[in-house]
């Protein structure tokens, strides 16, 4: 038999327990289950088994009955320790631990059921959202694994994990409230490819630092003119520097105060042209009291340089006129484009206004960067440069334009570029209003915006080299209008080239014809350059050319191959001869030659 208290074994007809002295009978007749002292231990009560016996607590086992006097029956019981239930309370915590554990993968399950559900329904009602999932796979080692393509088109692995995968323009703006917001700002737009529609975009930390946005999703809404706001397909969501290069627009003083500081910032922009991608375009613009093109947008950084080291400081300052020049040579630009603007004073000698600049400016969504010396006009630079989503920055010395250069063409490379197809059926150039979302892991933001498309060069084929425009226009007519066909006034660099240009002027009648050329004064000397960068080692001057100025005082610059006295030769001109001398309009005599290089 076993103690109805402690449950220790007993011998048969035990009346008292000599472990913990319990009085059996009596104990069996206080509780209503008093078979249990004859009954096994039952397990629930057990705490260990040790070779089948039970094992008590420790101080059980030593105890003695207590040698206190009988009262009748009942005897004075001792006080022992509790008995420990920490068997069955890790049991229950065991217990409950499996039921919370099978709860959550029950949960997981159902959830994981019902975004699926979610997804397959978002794809098949609206085809405006992108089949592909935009993110670059990135290595280990933080490098681009090439075998993933770039950002935007691929969906990073580590995305799979993740419990909601709408990608959708609401799905993802659900998403922001659990990331860092960021400044985002349009910068351009181009449309040479419609209905394919990129926008390019600068990203940026609130303190300013650029951000390295890690698989990337986006979505965007595009309302063309007073129609609907409708979703669109995203083709890609990717940084400007992976895929294309940026056009930049080098826009130089070269005032008569400049002389003391010209051979520096030559140097410096050198170095800069030195830096740029291979991907990447320029053009070199220099102003004194006349606008001249030193070099016309090109990849190539030997007559980029060229152009550079054919600046030499003369005249007054036409900074408005040379910005709103660079503004339309960039706007018709493809693809990502700024301009680099450097002054060391203020305007004084400019036709168009500093509003003129502005305005034409946002027309066509050019960003202008300016650096401005002490004698610059402050208040007026930075209204230009904020206007037009640019910077302005005051230097006190030259040499910090080494590090500012540095700066913008990092963060041009920066950029994103948005690409989205949108509806082919709608005018190219109609204004349009976007709303654009996106977020990575980390970061996120909705923006909107608007922007009216402008139209950029087209590359075309020609069916020659050379293309003759019969017309009695200027000079910068003539060369705006051979930028537009995607070319330039011809420049003569042999020989040969002599020749091809005066057979085709005498196969079409002509007397007088622009070239792509200037006359720059270098002290008491006289020089020519071409708007290509190209070198100037041929020449076939008219005697007495280049003269600089005309009879009555009027600056004579830009070059002219003309026929006198049946003999082609050189000449430097007036912009507008036309308009002064009736003859350059008679019978059809006056015109000019775009070359182009492809």
């Amino acid at each position: 038999m076993f103690c109805p208290k402690c449950r220790a074994e007993l011998n048969d007809g035990s009346k008292f327990c000599k472990f913990c002295g319990t009085n059996i009978a009596q104990f069996m007749a206080q509780n209503t289950a008093g078979n249990f002292a004859q009954s096994e231990p039952q397990p629930d009560f057990v705490q260990e088994y040790e070779q089948g016996e039970p094992v008590l607590p420790e101080q059980n086992t030593a105890w003695q009955p207590d040698p206190q006097p009988w009262q009748g029956d009942v005897r004075q019981e001792p006080e022992l320790p509790k008995k420990s239930n920490t068997g069955v309370i890790v049991l229950i915590i065991v217990l409950i631990t499996v039921v919370v554990i099978l709860g959550m993968v029950v949960a997981f399950l159902l959830l994981k059921n019902d975004g699926s559900k979610k997804s397959s329904s978002s794809s098949s009602s609206s085809s405006s959202v992108s089949s592909e999932k935009s993110g670059t796979k990135k290595s280990k080692d933080g490098g681009d694994d090439s075998s993933k393509g770039s950002v935007g088109t691929e969906l990073d692995e580590e995305d799979d994990d993740e419990e909601d995968d709408d990608f959708s323009f609401s799905g993802i703006v659900n998403k922001l409230a659990s990331r860092s917001s960021l400044d985002v700002e349009l910068v351009s737009s181009d449309v040479s490819d419609y209905p394919n529609v990129k926008v390019y975009f600068s990203v940026k930390k609130p303190d300013g630092e650029t951000v390295e946005l890690s698989a990337p999703k986006f979505a965007v809404k595009e309302q063309i003119s007073s129609g609907e706001m409708i979703e669109r397909e995203v083709k890609s969501f990717i940084k400007v520097k992976e895929t294309e290069g940026i056009s930049y627009n080098i826009t130089a003083d070269k005032s008569g105060s400049m002389d003391s500081s010209m051979s520096d910032m030559q140097s410096i922009m050198r170095s800069f042209v030195d830096a740029l991608d291979t991907k990447d375009r320029a053009e070199l613009l220099a102003f004194d009291t006349y606008v001249m093109y030193m070099c016309t947008y090109t990849t190539d950084k030997t007559l980029l340089k060229n152009g550079i080291n054919n600046i030499s400081a003369f005249g007054e300052t036409a900074l408005y006129d040379a910005l709103y020049e660079a503004v339309f040579n960039s706007g018709m630009q493809k693809g990502a484009r700024c301009i680099i603007a450097f002054t060391d004073g203020a305007d004084n000698s400019s036709y168009h206004s500093q509003q003129d600049v502005i305005d034409l400016a946002k027309q066509y969504s050019v960003p202008i960067f300016i650096i401005g010396t002490s004698n610059a006009d402050y208040s007026v630079l930075e209204s230009i440069a904020s206007s037009t989503n640019g910077y302005f920055w005051f230097i006190d010395s030259i040499y910090d334009l080494e590090d500012i250069l540095s700066q913008i063409r990092s963060e041009e490379e920066e950029m994103y570029c948005l690409e989205y197809v949108s509806d082919s059926s709608a005018d190219a150039y109609s204004p349009r209003k976007i709303d654009y979302a996106f977020c990575d892991k980390d970061y996120g933001a909705e923006i909107n915006g608007d922007f009216t498309p402008v139209e950029t060069i087209e590359e075309q084929k020609h069916s020659s080299r050379y293309e003759v425009i019969i017309d009695s226009c200027s000079w910068t007519e003539a060369n705006a209008e051979c930028i537009r066909r995607g070319g330039h006034l011809i420049t003569i660099t042999s020989d040969e080239e002599m020749k091809t240009a005066s057979d085709l002027a005498d196969k079409n009648g002509l007397k007088y014809v622009w070239m792509g050329g200037y006359t720059s004064n270098s002290g008491s000397d006289t020089y020519g350059h071409w708007v290509t960068g190209e070198a100037f080692d041929y020449e076939r001057w008219m005697d007495g050319e280049p003269s600089r100025n005309d009879k009555d005082g009027v600056v004579e610059m830009y070059l002219m191959l003309w026929k006198i006295n049946d003999e082609w030769s050189w000449n430097d001109q007036r912009n507008d001869p036309a308009a002064d001398y009736s003859y350059f309009k008679k019978d059809n005599q006056m015109g000019y030659i775009c070359e182009y290089d492809d």
